[in-house]
């Protein structure tokens, strides 16, 4: 089986072209291979309130008080819309205030996977394609910018 002939892809196949900036773009979005890094780490809680004061969303604190956040590091090489490279820094959110979670190193891996409340909000996000970024910006409404990368491995 190749990556293009995963059954998600036969159950949610390339069906749809919409119009961006840059031209049409295929949709759904399909990532067929790449490498990525999810760093987890920490914020000072009132200043990711602030972040998201104009959000309809709250962030998911460690019992310290501090909030989750994620650092995305990502490489698809082979996407249908072309090879791109992503730096994302999400803030772990809920619509609806959640009690903290256990102040531990992978606290940002388990809320997201346990609490069904979870959420990544994607409060920053650079693409170095041009399609990449009107794909995220224009269709789905994100905060992407154009950036040059460079990822060695």
């Amino acid at each position: 089986m190749t990556n293009k002939s995963h059954p998600l892809f036969k159950a949610y196949p390339l069906d749809g072209e919409r119009q961006t900036s840059v031209g049409p773009v295929p949709t759904p979005y399909h990532v067929y291979d790449g490498q990525g890094v999810l760093i987890g780490g920490t914020a000072d809680s009132a200043r990711v309130s602030e972040l998201l004061r104009a959000e309809r969303v709250h962030p998911i604190k460690m019992r310290d008080g501090r909030a989750l956040m994620g650092v995305w590091v990502v490489d698809f090489t082979d996407a249908s819309l072309g090879p791109h490279k992503e730096l994302q820094f999400s803030i772990l959110v809920s619509h609806e205030p959640v009690a903290p979670v256990e102040d531990h190193p992978f606290a940002l891996l388990k809320a997201l996977f346990v609490n069904p409340a979870a959420r990544m909000f994607c409060y920053r996000l650079w693409n170095d394609s041009p399609t990449a970024v009107a794909y995220n910006r224009e269709l789905l409404g994100l905060p992407a910018a154009l950036a040059l990368s460079l990822i060695h491995i």
